[in-house]
Formats: structure tokens, C-alpha cells, sequence
């Protein structure tokens, strides 16, 4: 199986985000046609869990102070990511990434399917898995239908840096405060809680329907390199004005007043379209001139959106609102 790949910026040149067709997994694979998730899901209702505010209430300061690196540069901020990378370690990578209505099951799956071990973690009031492998930890927590991941990726000059301390310690203090508890809630690992990966149609091919290279010319690129797949999707694009970032997120059971609750929360502005007869709406950070959300209603149930974030442009939801009219319009 083909593990998750993180790009830098200085190994690859630009990032778009695309379409994904299952819930949250995390990694490439073979291609296969794709087909509709029946996995099961989690109860609770989408967005009933905790707020967890912004990059997971993380800022780019304390991110650095937790890995002890000082040249972090933000790369992607919208209401779904947050990915961070290191002009002096080029290789580590660094995310923050929320799910809402997806079920953590697939992507616990998939982790079983390319890391070297899974174990079962409780952080304060949520549950969920730790992945490892070397050079890298993930960490999931569920609440619900919901969950979160933080993943810590070294750099291959980094000696003896933990991974595992270093995201354990971002998942403590995202869910601390989230749900009250402070900084440093209780953890507890242990092994058991394997999931079946059966259970999880199309693990590791989600996006491997999509045709890159008409998602890299909506966005006004070149080349686009797969960077994170499953219920999350990025892409890196090449452009002529400098790297474009895209997300694209299938929440299965999702809906449409839960993400823009969400959005306007966090102090996102949202406007109401009308994309291939679909209702959406758009979402923009007045903070980040240069990222545009689109969400709509996907057919087979739950929500799309597609977020751009890259060099300035005139107007920032043409390339979302262009690679949603090509998902609805099935024009991959």
C-alpha cells in the first residue's frame, strides 16, 4: 500500500486539493473504480462535538515551540486544515485536520493499512487511535460523528526528535481546550480496537478519480501532486505565480447549515450560490485574501467542498466554484 505522502514546497511546486470520493483515509493506492462508502458511522449528529476553533486552537508560534522549530510557514488555513512546513527541514511536515461527519473508523483503516502500529488512545473525554511509523505519528480523536488528526512528520535532520511526544502534546491541548479541561488532560494508550478494513470501501484510492491535470488547469497550474487522500484530499499545483493549495472534503453525512455554522464561528464571511442548479455557499477568511471555500450538497449524500488558497487573485472563489461545477458536472 501506498503510504500518505507530505510534499514541501521546496520538493514539489504547487499544491491543489481535490475531490475525494469516501470517508477519511489517509494515503494513495491502485486505482479502482470508484463506488459509494457504506462504512459504518459513528452517532451523534455532524458538528455536535466540540468547537475546536481555529488550526485546532494551535497557533504557528506554539506549533514551533512544540517541534523546536522557528521557520514554520503556514501553507493552508481554512475551516477544515492547517498544514504547516520548515524551510530548514523541507521533508517534515505538519497538520492539523477537522472531520465532520466522517467516521474515524476509515480512517483508522487505513493506518492499519500502512503504518507500522496502531494502538487505541484516549485523550480526556475523546477516543481514538495513535499511528506510527518511523519519522511519523498520527493522532485521531473522535466525539461522535466528528474527529480530529494531528500528524508530525520529522525531518531527516532532526535527530532524536519524538514524534509521538510532540503530537501527543497537540492533541492534548487541542481537546483540553475544546472540552474544559486544560492543557494537559489525561492519556491512556493501549493496544486492541483494531477496526476491519473491509468495512471501508475504496481505502487509499478516494482521489484517484480525479484527473489531475484539469484540476491543476482550474486552478490556473500545471502539475499537480497528491499530498494527503481520503476523506480529506490536497493537491500541490505548479502555477506561474507560485504554489496553489486545494482541499477537498467529502463528509459522507454531513450537511450544508452545519459547515456554515462552522464557518461563520469562526469568523469566516459565507454567500449563498447556485452552482449546476446545486444550492452552495461560499466561505472566506477576511484574514486570507487569497482562500475561497465552496460547499455543496454532494449527490450521493453528505457535502463537497473545495477550498484554494495560493497567489493573490481578483477574484479568489472563481477556481473553487470551477472545480465544483466539474465534480457536479461528473467532467473528470
Amino acid at each position: 500500500m501506498k503510504p500518505r505522502s507530505r510534499i514541501s514546497i521546496a520538493t514539489v511546486a504547487v499544491l491543489v486539493i481535490v475531490v475525494l470520493l469516501t470517508g477519511a483515509c489517509s494515503g494513495g493506492g491502485k486505482k479502482s473504480n470508484p463506488t459509494v462508502a457504506t462504512a459504518p458511522t459513528e452517532t451523534g449528529r455532524p458538528g455536535a462535538g466540540p468547537f475546536l476553533s481555529e488550526c485546532g486552537g494551535i497557533s504557528t508560534a506554539e506549533l514551533q515551540q512544540v517541534v523546536g522549530l522557528g521557520d514554520l510557514t503556514m501553507n493552508v488555513d481554512n475551516s477544515t486544515v492547517c498544514d504547516w512546513t520548515s524551510a530548514s527541514q523541507p521533508d517534515a511536515a505538519f497538520s492539523f485536520n477537522w472531520y465532520r461527519g466522517s467516521p474515524i473508523g476509515r480512517e483508522r483503516a487505513t493506518e492499519q493499512l500502512s503504518r507500522d502500529s496502531v494502538q487505541t488512545i484516549k485523550i480526556g473525554s475523546g477516543t481514538g487511535f495513535i499511528a506510527k511509523t518511523y519519522g511519523l505519528t498520527e493522532i485521531g480523536i473522535a466525539f461522535g460523528q466528528d474527529f480530529f488528526e494531528w500528524s508530525v512528520r520529522a525531518g531527516s535532520s532532526q535527530q532524536g526528535f519524538d514524534t509521538q511526544a510532540a503530537v501527543t502534546t497537540l492533541a492534548q491541548r487541542t481537546v483540553g481546550r475544546a472540552t474544559g479541561a486544560g492543557d494537559s488532560p489525561s492519556v491512556k494508550i493501549t493496544d486492541g480496537g483494531d477496526v476491519r478494513t473491509g468495512d471501508y470501501p475504496q481505502l487509499q484510492v478516494e482521489c484517484d478519480r480525479l484527473n489531475k491535470d484539469k484540476l491543476a488547469e482550474a486552478v490556473g497550474g500545471g502539475y499537480a501532486e497528491n499530498t494527503f487522500s481520503g476523506a480529506i484530499c490536497r493537491w500541490v499545483v505548479a502555477s506561474p505565480g507560485g504554489n496553489v493549495y486545494v482541499t477537498f472534503n467529502w463528509f459522507e453525512t454531513d450537511n450544508m447549515p452545519t459547515e456554515k455554522r462552522i464557518a461563520q464561528r469562526l469568523g469566516y464571511t459565507t454567500e449563498n450560490v447556485k452552482i449546476n442548479e446545486y444550492g452552495a455557499f461560499t466561505q472566506q477568511n477576511p484574514k486570507r485574501g487569497n482562500m475561497c471555500g465552496v460547499t455543496a450538497n454532494a449527490p450521493t449524500g453528505g457535502i463537497y467542498t473545495w477550498f484554494v488558497e495560493g497567489p493573490s487573485s481578483a477574484d479568489p472563489c472563481a477556481a473553487p466554484t470551477k472545480l465544483m461545477e466539474l465534480l457536479l458536472g461528473n467532467d473528470f
